[in-house]
């Protein structure tokens, strides 16, 4: 069976990967940190009225379902009881970061 991946945005802009899979499994209650499988972590520019602190966002798999899927089922989003406002979602809307890129490496055309 595929495991289904899911974005959580929000995560404070100084947390380092493992910080950002203990801040997951601590706001989804009764999970164990190992049980967050942590495929992705970059910046990202998120506008929170009243704030401009650097935020990161995550791609994620789970060892083990959160029990929040199943007691919220049909949802695609789900906001996470933190001490930061966490946002896990499995619809991808807008853009996904998956790495940093030094500034002056980017291209576009």
């Amino acid at each position: 069976m595929k495991a289904k991946v899911y974005r959580v945005r929000n995560i404070p802009g100084q947390a380092d990967s493992e910080a950002a899979r203990a801040l997951i499994a601590d706001s989804l209650d009764g999970l164990a940190v190992d049980h967050v499988l942590l495929w992705s972590l970059a910046s990202a520019t998120i506008a929170i009225p009243g704030e401009n602190l650097p935020r990161k966002i995550a791609t994620v798999t789970f060892k083990k379902t959160p029990t929040i899927f199943d007691e919220q089922t049909g949802k695609s989003e789900w906001r996470l009881s933190s001490i930061y406002p966490l946002v896990l979602d499995s619809h991808f809307h807008g853009i996904t970061p998956l790495n940093d890129v030094d500034p002056i490496d980017h291209e576009y055309e």
